[in-house]
């Protein structure tokens, strides 16, 4: 449980993760498959007291989500070279129950106020991407670039989001790493959703993605083959994040502000 001001919150949420994955070898290269599904439900109970009267609100969702990926990768001299893709389904409901109390001298009157709306949303997004990898300077030096893209269904959008990570390799148990990535994000499912006390509604489902730029260095210390240390420091600038036009508390930043 959670309270602050005049409002309480109780939380309870259960997850399950199921997955597979294999390998062979293709054409001179490894092929990798996998597929995994999860399913999350969570169960949040808000009240909010103020003189005279309470409310009380039940906020139920379960997210699921079926995710297949597949990708090759082949090694020719200094230079590797991999691609893939990766498709994720997700189905997004919730049930929205609304309770008011009016209270006389500490004592409930029996006139209840109550609504009940349910939701779903169901998108899914395509993430394809290719890298290329080469070494150099003796095999001290490792230089990725790469390029990554994301459909999203909802919003009908493609980004390209750039990727370069470069390796320095000390000794064969120290290396040091710096990476630069542009990152695309999907909205969160329950800003598509809308208000949640609205039934049926999709007020932003063409809300764009959320995009950043990430940095991080990285320190890799292996003194066995099967123990290692690592350290990295990682900083994000969030360029670019749109903000819901409906008249909802669910806002991205501000998931839920209380009164």
């Amino acid at each position: 449980p959670f309270s602050k001001k005049n409002a309480t919150i109780l939380f309870n949420s259960k997850t399950g993760i199921l997955g597979a994955n294999g390998r062979f070898l293709v054409g001179g290269g490894q092929l990798r498959f996998a597929i995994a599904g999860s399913d999350q439900n969570n169960d949040h109970n808000y009240f909010f007291g103020n003189a005279g009267d309470t409310l009380r609100y039940r906020d139920k969702t379960g997210d699921f989500r079926l995710s297949e990926s597949i990708s090759w990768q082949k090694k020719t001299g200094h230079v590797a070279t991999s691609f893939g893709a990766t498709m994720t389904d997700y189905r997004f409901g919730r049930n929205f129950d609304y309770h008011m109390l009016f209270y006389s001298m500490n004592e409930p009157i029996n006139v209840p106020n109550e609504e009940t709306a349910k939701s779903t949303v169901s998108p899914w997004i395509l993430q394809p991407w290719l890298r290329l990898g080469i070494d150099f300077g003796e095999e001290k030096w490792h230089f990725d670039v790469g390029i990554h893209g994301q459909y999203f269904s909802k919003n009908r959008g493609f980004l390209l989001d750039p990727r370069l990570d470069l390796t320095y390799r000390r000794s064969q148990r120290s290396q040091y790493s710096l990476a630069i990535a542009l990152i695309s994000q999907a909205p969160p499912l329950e800003t598509l959703l809308g208000p949640p006390f609205i039934e049926n509604i999709c007020p932003d489902c063409d809300l764009k993605s959320i995009r950043s730029l990430h940095v991080g260095l990285r320190k890799q210390w292996q003194p066995s083959q099967s123990f290692a240390l690592v350290s990295e420091f990682f900083g994000q600038y969030i360029f670019f994040a749109p903000q819901s036009p409906a008249l909802s508390p669910f806002f991205k930043w501000n998931y839920f502000d209380f009164p």
